[in-house]
Formats: structure tokens, sequence, C-alpha cells
């Protein structure tokens, strides 16, 4: 099935499996954009777990999954997190 992955402006596509794991879509996502520890994906606002499937999420063909970074900013010694390209919050 095909599935599109949105980041920032840009849209890819990509042909997967719908039983694959979210890891394996990251790595596959890894081959051309940067990933670390705080960059996840996110489907329908609800981030995606490494573990489940595509299925589990019930992600079908033809739908855009999402990739967001949190970025921690730090402001007179507060901590405040952004995330890009998805909603936005504080702490």
């Amino acid at each position: 099935m095909r599935l599109h992955i949105q980041v920032l402006n840009e849209k890819h596509s990509i042909e997967v499996n719908e039983n694959e794991t979210i890891f394996n879509i990251k790595k596959e996502i890894g081959k051309t954009i940067f990933f670390d520890e705080n960059t996840h994906l996110t489907f329908k606002h609800e981030r995606l777990i490494d573990d489940k499937t595509l299925s589990h999420y019930k992600i079908t063909n033809d739908n855009t999954i999402y990739v967001n970074k949190i970025m921690q900013i730090n402001k007179d010694s507060k901590s405040m997190f952004k995330i890009v390209n998805g909603r936005c919050c504080g702490g």
C-alpha cells in the first residue's frame, strides 16, 4: 500500500505492508530524513508507538502520517517545548 509522509511543507510517498511496525517505517523514512530520539510520527493527532503496526492504527492505503520533532528551548532557566509540524505546547 502507498503511505504518504508529511514533513513540514513536503510530502513523500513510500510503499509499505499494512503489517509493518512503526519502527520499520521510521527506518525506511530515516533513509532520507534525519530521525533522532526527539522525532516521532503521528496519525490523526496520535503519537505512533514503535512496536505497533500500521494496521493497529487503522492506517490504510493513501493515508498520511506526519513527522514531528520536539525541540527543547531553555529560556531564563525554564524549559519550553515546541512541536514542529504539529501542535505546540509549553511547560
